[in-house]
């Protein structure tokens, strides 16, 4: 929602709010009963969920479907009472949402974010408001890197739990494993965040303040908080330096006599 009004998105969107609600609807169900997996796991693994969406997207196609089952419940079918052709667009929007917060497409939203930056909008065509509210959905998703640092921090140790557990049962079964899952300290989880955020966040995020200033507090948060990480990695460094000199410098155990080399 606060993505939405630091885009401008209801003037930019005028009378389809029919697209703003189904923006703000898959935000709430875009990661709905999820297993607390990759994508890559699930097709590795050769799970029921990869068989069923034939590798392709899997988890974004089980959110989606899993949203659209529930929603097929007594009273909790928050789209009944729409017309058959706002139902059809706002499904279409948020099926479309949630497929775009696969990882898989990340690259590709940003070349088509630095296109809009030269291009601009054309929003009386059906694929602009469409792109736009899949850019807004996915920028969200990857939002955890422009929180206040102790919010982002906390959300990166819980992330970073997840990866481990992934990378156990992945050893367990002889899957392959990605090497940025593997966190065993503190110190590999300021380098990964590093990584992620300014390899992976950063890239989408300065695009879409060149498209929309009102983000630009956010992007200014980014890198306050590589800057956080970049000194937490120069803080344990030290710690460890200093742990590393006291060790060697530390009493020999009682009972022991040195060895002369002669000259």
């Amino acid at each position: 929602y606060m993505l939405i009004g630091a885009t401008q998105g209801k003037k930019l969107l005028g009378d389809n709010m029919y697209y703003i609600f189904a923006t703000m609807l898959s935000a709430v169900v875009h990661d709905i009963d999820h297993p607390g997996n990759s994508n890559l796991f699930e097709i590795n693994s050769r799970s029921e969920l990869a068989l069923l969406y034939n590798d392709q997207s899997v988890l974004e196609n089980h959110h989606c479907s899993m949203a659209f089952r529930i929603m097929k419940f007594h009273n909790s079918d928050v789209l009944e009472e729409l017309q058959p052709s706002a139902y059809k667009d706002v499904k279409k929007t948020i099926i479309s949402c949630i497929l775009a917060t696969d990882m898989s497409v990340h690259f590709e939203l940003i070349d088509k974010v630095k296109k809009k930056v030269s291009d601009g909008w054309n929003l009386a065509d059906v694929n602009d408001i469409l792109f736009f509210c899949r850019i807004i959905l996915h920028a969200a998703d990857l939002s955890n890197p422009v929180r206040p640092f102790p919010l982002a921090k906390l959300w990166a140790s819980r992330i970073c739990e997840e990866f481990n557990r992934q990378v156990d049962k992945e050893k367990e079964l002889g899957l392959p494993i990605l090497g940025f899952m593997i966190t065993p300290d503190e110190k590999t989880l300021c380098k990964n965040e590093i990584g992620f955020a300014s390899f992976v966040v950063a890239p989408l995020w300065r695009n879409l303040e060149l498209l929309f200033p009102g983000v630009k507090p956010l992007v200014q948060q980014l890198n306050n908080n590589l800057d956080s990480w970049k000194a937490l990695v120069e803080e344990i460094s030290k710690q460890e330096e200093v742990k590393k000199s006291t060790t060697s410098l530390s009493p020999r155990p009682s009972g022991c006599t040195p060895t002369l080399t002669p000259k």
